[in-house]
């Protein structure tokens, strides 16, 4: 018995080792970031402009959803994204960053809306001296989860995120993208 599963668990070890070895840093949009994924992101991007202000930003996304098969089903795996709003080039002052900061916080529940969710964790996270928030929220009556970073950095707010189902929310690969993170600008 002890054989039996002494095996099970080598073959899991195998497989999940396998499944690391494939992950590798990656730069994006023009060299501005890094992070380390299992596949390459697919990046786009849109400008949004305001017609009463005039004010625009540019937003990019980059993600990459990654599917698995169980019982012989194709199922939506896990979706990696890195979302960057630059915003017009304008100095900020020190009390400007603190309501940044607030403005991260209290966005968090704003940004799921109209989705029952409960906030699992909200914390202060910074990025070297760019204020920054971390998060993870269950959404979808408790049948997802959504595990986030927000770093404002400059003209430019990141948004590092994975959407999962909850039965796989602690998957390492989750945190590894996430924390793997870099501003190379």
């Amino acid at each position: 018995m002890k054989i039996f599963f002494s095996t099970l668990f080598s073959i899991y070890l195998m497989q999940s080792q396998a499944q690391v070895a494939d992950w590798s840093v990656k730069k994006y949009i023009d060299n501005s970031f890094e992070i380390n994924s299992p596949q390459p992101l697919q990046c786009g991007i849109k400008t949004y402009t305001n017609d009463s202000t005039g004010f625009s930003n540019v937003i990019h996304n980059c993600v990459y959803q990654e599917d698995y098969t169980k019982d012989g089903r194709q199922y939506k795996g896990k979706i990696f994204m890195v979302t960057i709003m630059e915003y017009p080039n304008e100095p900020l002052y020190t009390d400007s960053i603190a309501l940044i900061l607030e403005l991260m916080q209290e966005s968090i529940p704003t940004r799921i809306g109209n989705y029952k969710t409960n906030i699992i964790y909200q914390s202060e996270n910074n990025y070297l001296s760019a204020p920054g928030v971390s998060y993870r929220l269950n959404y979808n009556e408790g049948k997802s989860t959504l595990k986030a970073r927000m770093i404002w950095y400059k003209n430019k707010l990141f948004t590092v995120q994975c959407f999962s189902s909850v039965e796989r929310a602690l998957d390492t690969g989750i945190d590894k993208f996430i924390e793997s993170f870099r501003i190379l600008e």
